[in-house]
């Protein structure tokens, strides 16, 4: 699994920047053509007599992008990216037009903060334009809350899996990722944790059992160490990548068999609880 066209959304903050860069390492690493992309959120403003011509109006929109690209000429500052980078600036909804882009421009993978800034802020939150390009998106997602400090070297890779139907889709992939980089691959998976209630509802070896099957299921692909843990799926995530000083997450994701169970309910938490970048499949 390589990525050969990257694309990464910026709002000119400090941390869209530190994503271009990690954006900018991954695309040196990998031979990749990276493309920078700035959405100006549509005019919309509240006029007290009279609405604007439609010449004035394309008149403020002209002057908003000649800004626009001033700031994006000089994105970002030092130290400047490791790669020459194409800068593209549309106008519309972020979320649908970064999935129109990242569509159009045959991109397999999107690098994008979870957090801005400025007047557009509300567009870079975790659980608003990165859980819409999740959904949407169809090339793969890589996302963080904080790019800082991190670079594009990965040494080790967690996969959490649900065991579902893409779980098999996701496994290849990471397992594909892993051998290109060299990097050492530990699987994740989590069950829930009953408590106390743990006795009535389960054997006392389930855990032993569940490691047994699910190694079973993986040892075709993947020979590494495999952690059944029990907990919420991010908590679990989050634990098995601190353990395994882990570079990068892998997930799944899919319109029916999500992610982990839900990627509503989970994507969200897994990128905001990770210590490292998430990508999802």
């Amino acid at each position: 699994m390589g990525f050969h066209k990257i694309l990464c959304p910026v709002d000119f903050s400090d941390t869209s920047a530190e994503a271009a860069r990690y954006a900018a390492s991954l695309a040196g690493r990998h031979s990749a053509e990276l493309t920078l992309l700035h959405v100006a959120p549509p005019i919309g403003l509240d006029y007290a007599l009279i609405e604007p011509t439609q010449n004035r109006l394309r008149e403020i929109a002209s002057h908003r992008n000649q800004i626009a690209w001033q700031a994006f000429e000089s994105f970002p500052a030092e130290p400047a990216l490791a790669v020459p980078a194409k800068r593209e600036l549309v106008e519309g909804e972020a979320p649908e037009e970064i999935v129109r882009v990242a569509r159009l421009g045959g991109h397999d993978l999107i690098v994008m903060s979870t957090h801005g800034s400025g007047a557009i802020r509300r567009w870079l939150l975790v659980g608003s334009v990165t859980t819409k390009v999740l959904h949407s998106s169809e090339c793969a997602v890589l996302a963080a809350t904080d790019f800082s400090a991190r670079t594009a070297e990965i040494r080790n890779v967690v996969c959490a899996v649900d065991m579902g139907p893409e779980s098999r889709r996701v496994l290849c992939g990471s397992v594909g990722l892993a051998r290109e980089l060299g990097a050492r691959l530990t699987v994740v998976h989590a069950v829930p944790d009953y408590g106390e209630a743990a006795d009535d509802l389960a054997d006392r070896e389930w855990r032993a059992t569940l490691t047994m099957r699910v190694r079973a299921i993986v040892a075709e692909l993947h020979d590494g160490e495999v952690v059944i843990d029990a907990g919420a799926p991010h908590a679990v995530v989050a634990r098995v990548a601190e353990r395994a000083n882990a570079d990068l997450v892998v997930i799944g994701r899919g319109v029916n068999t999500g992610l982990l169970g839900r990627l509503r309910a989970n994507a969200y938490e897994i990128i905001r609880n990770s210590p490292c970048p998430v990508l999802s499949l």
